[in-house]
């Protein structure tokens, strides 16, 4: 099952868009007078990274510093889940960061395929899984597409 997850730095917590699924649907969200999406309360953040599972969110999570969401796929996906997934982000910066491994290249050859516009960014192939690279490594490729890092995993 997916999950899609914000970070909300207003008050450093993390908050989880679940209904029962963990997913936001197109009919909770709304459009407010600025343009921006919303539902319960919460902006959809401007970027959306897809990873594929739990602890690779809890990683990212730890060296963002500026709110973004992180969708976990759990593993490898159907291209009409994918299509259910990303509805709501449509107009979001779509980022795929998955492992280095054939689970993680399968998730790629789909995203290129039916999202040909994401950008993708690689962990280095001795690390294998965003899970196990180490934070340093993850800032840098973070950084590397324009995220905003906190300052400690940057020196």
């Amino acid at each position: 099952m997916s999950q899609i997850f914000r970070k909300d730095l207003s008050n450093k917590s993390e908050k989880s868009f679940d209904g029962n699924a963990g997913v936001i649907m197109p009919a909770f969200l709304s459009i407010d007078s600025s343009g921006s999406a919303q539902r319960s309360g919460f902006v959809v953040d401007e970027k959306v990274i897809i990873v594929e599972g739990g602890a690779d969110r809890k990683r990212l999570v730890r060296i963002l510093a500026e709110p973004v969401t992180i969708i976990c796929t759990n593993g490898t996906i159907s291209p009409y889940r994918l299509e259910e997934l990303l509805a709501p982000f449509e107009e979001q910066e779509l980022f795929v960061f998955v492992d280095a491994d054939e689970d993680g290249e399968k998730i790629r050859v789909l995203f290129k395929r039916e999202y040909p516009d994401a950008i993708h960014l690689y962990t280095e192939k001795t690390y294998r899984e965003v899970e196990t690279t180490p934070d340093k490594v993850l800032a840098s490729i973070l950084l590397g597409a324009e995220f905003k890092i906190r300052p400690e995993f940057l020196t």
